[in-house]
């Protein structure tokens, strides 16, 4: 009779614990699903903080740009070059090769510049903005966005070193190449209106020789490469920009030059002709680095 009455007891012990668990167990799920809500409301408001902050940024180098202020002779200097690589490209006689590329994308090759060694990619595309936000986007490198889409297994280093005015830039980069040595990047980014009708503009990527922020232990351990890029934007119907974009890559060091146009610059005219060192588009509303006509050009 004992033994009876203590299973029992026993038993409706344990009916009482399992109802209490189920019910905490919703209270948990409650609560937590309210967190998520909290935690997601935070993200979205921070998302959209940054989305601003960058679009008032870009507003007034747009409105910097355009006032009209010249290019040095430097300056211009890096523009001829950038837009020489165009020429050098077409009147190159050597390996021609097409790459497989996405179908927003119009063009996309390669070609050896006998010259030089270098191999030189280039491709077309349609971008749904126009080229002075795609300027100011560029010239911000300090743009909330740009140094948000880090990416630690590729990149150590990438900074906006100095403004130097609004239409040119001077940024660093320290990229891992394993198992290759790292490698640094210096460059002036520097914009110029070419025509106003169409409206057309250039931005170049082109590297220099230092600067008085970046010493050597800034670049210890990794080899000094050269990445020239120049962008020929022309606004070919309202908020369309019809990009054209050429580039080549040098690591230096003991690598080959055959490893890299083999390797490299395919790789950085594959579909999107934005390697990471210069992250140009992103669309709404998956946030994915592309070169398709987005909605909405957003930051």
């Amino acid at each position: 009779m004992l033994v009876s009455v203590l299973l029992v007891g026993i038993r409706l012990n344990a009916a009482k614990e399992i109802v209490q668990l189920i019910e905490r167990r919703k209270e948990l799920r409650t609560n937590l699903s309210l967190l998520k809500k909290s935690l997601e409301g935070e993200e979205t408001a921070s998302w959209i903080n940054d989305v601003e902050h960058d679009a008032k940024q870009r507003e007034v180098t747009i409105a910097a740009i355009e006032s009209g202020r010249s290019c040095s002779p430097f300056e211009n200097s890096l523009i001829e070059e950038g837009l020489g690589m165009f020429d050098r490209f077409d009147q190159s006689s050597g390996a021609f090769r097409k790459l497989k590329h996405s179908v927003t994308v119009e063009r996309s090759e390669t070609k050896l510049d006998e010259a030089t060694g270098l191999l030189l990619g280039r491709a077309t595309a349609k971008i749904r903005a126009t080229p002075q936000e795609i300027l100011a986007y560029s010239l911000n490198f300090d743009g909330r966005h740009i140094q948000s889409d880090w990416n630690p297994a590729t990149s150590v280093r990438s900074e906006l070193l100095e403004r130097v005015n609004a239409h040119h830039s001077i940024i660093f980069t320290r990229k891992k190449f394993w198992p290759l040595r790292q490698r640094t990047f210096l460059n002036s980014l520097v914009a110029k209106r070419l025509a106003e009708e169409p409206p057309t503009y250039v931005l170049v990527a082109m590297p220099i020789a230092g600067h008085a922020k970046i010493g050597r232990k800034d670049e210890m351990g990794a080899i000094r490469s050269e990445n020239r890029r120049c962008f020929k934007l022309t606004e070919v119907a309202p908020g369309i920009t019809k990009m054209e974009y050429v580039n080549s890559l040098n690591l230096k060091g003991s690598v080959s030059q055959r490893f890299t146009n083999a390797i490299a610059i395919p790789g950085q005219s594959h579909g999107a002709p934005f390697p990471s060192v210069l992250t140009l588009f992103v669309c709404w509303p998956n946030r994915a680095q592309s070169v398709v006509p987005c909605d909405r050009f957003w930051v």
